[in-house]
């Protein structure tokens, strides 16, 4: 009868009476298994004399023969071994990536955000918002700590949103001050694009924030202008604004429009800088701060862009008031730039 046969006998099992005897089985079943695998067994005499010492096992080193030669029934099979650690990496794999999701979804949906800028250090607050954003309840905007609105009015040389008008005029009826942002293609001459402007918006108002314009690559065409092109082009925009009796333009730049056309030159207009994912670090002196292109305010249904005014209150009263004409282009400019 082998070993096994004569060990294996169930739950019951407590294994032979003597350590002679237990050598002796161990030594067989040993000489056993490395037969089969035509390997020499070396060195076990002295390890299955004296259990807690270390011998070789088919030719090479093995841990105290105690932990090798518990009997068959007392031993979990390998693939029964193999088959629970992979368990538990799935289960830990499947852990990360539920996380991941749901951090992705809270991000994604605006419950939560990368940033968090102090009511303290940035008190007044603002959105901006286009026809993408639907019906907006303004007065709850009002209620909830914001004093400005950005609007989305025209986009390229012909296009024109169909939202602004509305949005213009409930905004301010709320007691917001607004003001009106393009969306510049690079396709089209930057000419033309003002003049949908000026039309779209109509005459300067007497309270209202400094027109925009939306620089970014992000929704534009795939035309990549060179460096000189692209500041020609701005710099027409700009004039068509000027000529029309508007206050020198807030540039809203991303960090990569930044650095392909207006990094290493300060520009004359004020920046509105997009960042989401810390304080801005880049444009040196910005007026506006879009710190949320994922927001949720009261009033507004889904996510919203919010942004930050650079200043105090004070500041920002100034910011909002007269015409480039009433008050001069140069001392517009530096009120503007704070």
């Amino acid at each position: 009868m082998s070993v096994r046969n004569k060990g294996d006998r169930g739950r019951g099992y407590n294994g032979p009476k003597s350590a002679f005897a237990d050598s002796r089985a161990a030594g067989f079943f040993v000489a056993s298994v490395c037969a089969r695998r035509s390997v020499p067994s070396t060195g076990f005499g002295m390890g299955l004399l004296h259990p807690g010492t270390r011998g070789t096992f088919c030719g090479r080193s093995s841990a105290p023969l105690d932990e090798h030669f518990l009997p068959p029934s007392h031993r979990l099979p390998r693939h029964t071994r193999s088959s629970s650690r992979s368990s538990r990496k799935l289960a830990v794999a499947a852990l990360a990536a539920g996380a991941l999701l749901a951090a992705y979804v809270l991000l994604d949906r605006g419950y939560v955000r990368f940033v968090y800028p102090s009511w303290e250090t940035y008190p007044v607050r603002g959105v901006d918002v286009s026809h993408h954003n639907g019906r907006v309840d303004w007065p709850r905007i009002r209620a909830a700590g914001y004093a400005f609105a950005y609007l989305k009015a025209s986009e390229g040389a012909t296009w024109r949103d169909s939202t602004f008008l509305r949005n213009r005029a409930e905004a301010e009826r709320a007691g917001l001050v607004t003001g009106a942002y393009h969306f510049f293609t690079l396709c089209r001459p930057g000419a033309d694009q003002a003049r949908n402007f000026v039309e779209a918006i109509g005459p300067p108002a007497a309270v209202s924030l400094p027109p925009a314009v939306d620089l970014e690559f992000g929704g534009n065409c795939g035309e990549r202008p060179s460096y000189v092109a692209m500041r020609a082009e701005l710099a027409s925009f700009l004039a068509v604004l000027d000529s029309a009796g508007h206050r020198p333009a807030v540039l809203y730049v991303t960090r990569e429009f930044h650095q392909a056309y207006l990094e290493g030159r300060k520009p004359a207009s004020p920046l509105w800088v997009r960042s989401v994912f810390g304080r801005p670090r880049y444009g040196g002196v910005w007026t506006f701060w879009q710190y949320a292109a994922t927001g949720r305010v009261a009033g507004a249904k889904g996510r919203i862009d919010l942004n930050a005014c650079y200043g105090s209150e004070a500041e920002f009263r100034a910011l909002t008031g007269g015409s480039a004409r009433e008050a001069g282009d140069s001392e517009m400019s530096s009120r503007l730039m704070f």
